[in-house]
């Protein structure tokens, strides 16, 4: 679809349709140009599933019950974080198109970026409770707590995702300095082992990688033997909230000045 294609179906009076309408024309060409499309989004993650199962099944003879099913839910939630933070980091220059041709709020290309992002999640949540019911995981109230978990991971990919672009445009180097960042919050959040582990040992952690307390309480929300923490999910809301208030205030500062980077 050419350009003039793209920005026709963009109202321009409407924000929240025009908010709508970016994040799903994002969506689409992101997954509808590839032979198999939206397959993609479950394909990585599950193969993802299956190389870290054997490393610690096998070799490190880790015992968690529903195992494979702890990886995929982890893994699945912090491609969401890892996606939208690192394809923010481009945002501005990638939208630049629509910063050129449509009169809008700069941050609205922020706000559908996240949502495009999160329509993949959608479709592998579905997997995850087909899988939950295949494998007879206990389907229960607990399930409800995913919609705490899954806002707290939008506001704060959105905070993260505003403070990257903002800065991109000068600081060329910061792609690789968050490839490490994304590193250690993934092996230091409890995707591949109890977060318990964390949170009894090096307790201070819940207030440095949000993350930690985010992994516990998902796995309550899908697996049994796992408590959901309230006090870890309000320090994790008020984390995310925090970010996105720096995010917002970083993105005023500079964001005028990283278009005309651009």
């Amino acid at each position: 679809m050419t350009l003039g294609k793209y920005l026709e179906k963009i109202p321009e009076n409407n924000r929240l349709e025009r908010i709508w309408k970016i994040a799903q024309v994002d969506f689409k060409r992101r997954y509808y140009n590839d032979r198999l499309g939206l397959l993609w989004a479950l394909l990585k993650p599950l193969f993802e599933v299956v190389v870290y199962y054997f490393v610690f099944k096998y070799l490190f003879k880790v015992q968690i019950e529903h195992f494979a099913f702890f990886l995929f839910s982890g893994i699945v939630f912090m491609n969401i974080f890892t996606e939208s933070s690192m394809r923010g980091l481009n945002l501005i220059r990638e939208k630049m198109y629509l910063i050129e041709n449509i009169q809008f709020e700069r941050i609205d290309i922020f706000i559908s970026h996240i949502i495009s992002t999160f329509f993949g999640f959608i479709f592998n949540l579905s997997a995850m409770v087909l899988i939950m019911l295949i494998t007879q995981i206990p389907v229960g109230l607990d399930i409800f707590y995913l919609i705490p978990v899954f806002l707290t991971f939008y506001i704060i990919s959105l905070g993260v995702s505003l403070i990257l672009a903002s800065f991109q445009p000068f600081l060329k180097d910061i792609i690789h300095f968050w490839d490490m960042i994304i590193l250690v919050t993934i092996w230091g959040s409890g995707v591949f082992y109890r977060p318990e582990l964390i949170i009894e040992n090096y307790p201070a952690a819940i207030y440095i990688n949000p993350f930690v307390g985010l992994m516990q309480n998902l796995r309550a929300a899908l697996l049994p033997n796992f408590d959901f923490m309230a006090n870890l999910m309000w320090i994790n809301l008020i984390q995310a909230l925090l970010l996105l208030v720096i995010g917002k205030w970083v993105f005023d500062k500079f964001g005028a000045l990283a278009v005309e980077k651009l």
